[in-house]
């Protein structure tokens, strides 16, 4: 940034917006990231603000990196891609409905002003079953239109005639609707009983500005026009079971996404409300999320808050200072839990040696990890805090990995240390009888 500062004073150029203004459609759940593209932006700040329609002005969310709303879902991402161009991007996880609106990317002083909109439109998953379909006059039909990830009654049926010829009223008594309210899902049913020619067309299921539309053909079957459709039908057939071999053959499987299930905190029934009406990159990404805690609080958060010095509070954690996040991965913590064991094992034996042998020394953990983090880095305090609570954040994040949660566990003094080394020797023993 003191590049961009310099080249800003010396060229006496107002800051520009690269990106030009554009809508963008996201589904429920998913992560929004508003792309601002900043050049010459110097000593000037970045600041994103959203529409509010009751009172109809901008209302200011984030300035430069400082985000002024509760909502941890919200978060500023910048970085510089050369020393006068950077981005400022506005990031929503796990999108609402209520985020929907427009978001507007400003730079401004008294004298000058550049923005752009963004419009952010958030849909829900919606299907329609089937989409498609051939009856004989006189046949019962049903047509479901689905919406995951929401409760509501607001789904409307418009009918479209193929042949314009036929107005419908699609609430005639042959006609009725059916409404179904399960958990995080909502369904229309639409049941013609005694299906006629005239109820051929284009029936369109309307949530708000989201549609499906099946097309339903009614019509009398001759013999000899079904035997032919059959031929065909069997050829088709055919020729896509041969394909779909070759396909099988060559290609990589599909996975089966319920084996994620065991590795993500609340399991089965929670795996499913995560990927309902997901597509498969979005699944790998929710997966991600998941395993590294990318959708947790701690993950917005720049700056730990101090616990002060109360002798109550750990010595690793003795602090007034705000505390910079490192934002450490799973196996980043599981590494230095690693080696805190192995420094407190060695540590443990060298002081049994230097006292009385029918003595058992052995220091409790929260007051070893003071000392090791003394020891890894002595000239330097700051690291000392920085990396004590890292750890602890990383053990709330993971502690659903076995090795973390048990560390944890004897971090907080709720299980014996000996637990986490008997599992260790357990399973060495288990590796080596294999």
């Amino acid at each position: 940034m003191i590049h961009g500062l310099i080249a800003a004073v010396i060229s006496n150029k107002f800051p520009q917006i690269l990106t030009q203004s554009y809508n963008q459609t996201l589904n429920i759940s998913d992560t929004a990231i508003l792309t601002c593209h900043v050049e010459n932006l110097g000593y000037h700040h970045v600041t994103w603000l959203k529409y509010d329609p009751t009172t109809t002005t901008y209302l200011p969310l984030t300035v430069s990196e400082h985000v002024f709303i509760s909502d941890a879902r919200y978060f500023v991402s910048s970085y510089s891609t050369s020393s006068d161009s950077s981005y400022w991007n506005l990031e929503i996880s796990n999108l609402k409905l209520s985020d929907e609106g427009i978001y507007e990317c400003k730079i401004s002083n008294r004298r000058a002003s550049v923005s752009i909109q963004i419009n952010l439109q958030v849909q829900i998953p919606m299907t329609i079953k089937p989409s498609r379909l051939y009856v004989e006059p006189g046949s019962s039909v049903e047509l479901d239109c689905i919406i995951h990830n929401i409760n509501t009654s607001s789904i409307t049926w418009h009918f479209s005639s193929l042949n314009h010829t036929h107005k419908l009223n699609i609430y005639h008594y042959d006609i009725y609707e059916k409404f179904h309210n399960d958990k995080n899902t909502s369904k229309l049913q639409l049941i013609i009983r005694h299906a006629q020619p005239y109820h051929s067309g284009l029936w369109t299921c309307i949530y708000k500005r989201q549609r499906r539309s099946a097309k339903i053909f009614v019509q009398k079957v001759e013999y000899n026009g079904l035997k032919e459709a059959l031929e065909y039908l069997i050829k088709d057939r055919d020729k896509y079971f041969t394909l779909c071999e070759t396909y099988r053959a060559t290609l990589t499987p599909r996975p089966n996404w319920e084996r994620c299930a065991p590795i993500i905190e609340g399991g089965l029934e929670h795996w499913k409300e995560l990927s309902i009406g997901k597509t498969s990159n979005q699944l790998v990404d929710i997966l991600l999320n998941e395993i590294i805690g990318g959708n947790d609080i701690y993950n917005n958060v720049v700056n730990f808050i101090g616990l002060g010095i109360d002798p109550t509070v750990p010595k690793f954690l003795q602090t007034t200072s705000n505390i910079r996040n490192r934002h450490f991965m799973q196996r980043d913590v599981s590494l230095l839990i690693e080696d805190i064991l192995k420094q407190k094992i060695e540590y443990d034996s060298e002081q049994q040696n230097t006292i009385d042998a029918k003595t058992n020394f052995k220091i409790s953990l929260v007051d070893f990890v003071h000392i090791y983090f003394k020891r890894r880095f002595p000239d330097d305090e700051l690291l000392q805090l920085e990396w004590g609570y890292n750890l602890v954040t990383g053990c709330r994040r993971f502690k659903t990995s076995s090795d973390i949660g048990i560390f944890w566990s004897v971090l907080l003094g709720q299980a014996d240390e000996e637990i986490y080394h008997k599992k260790h020797i357990s399973f060495d023993n288990t590796t080596q009888d294999s």
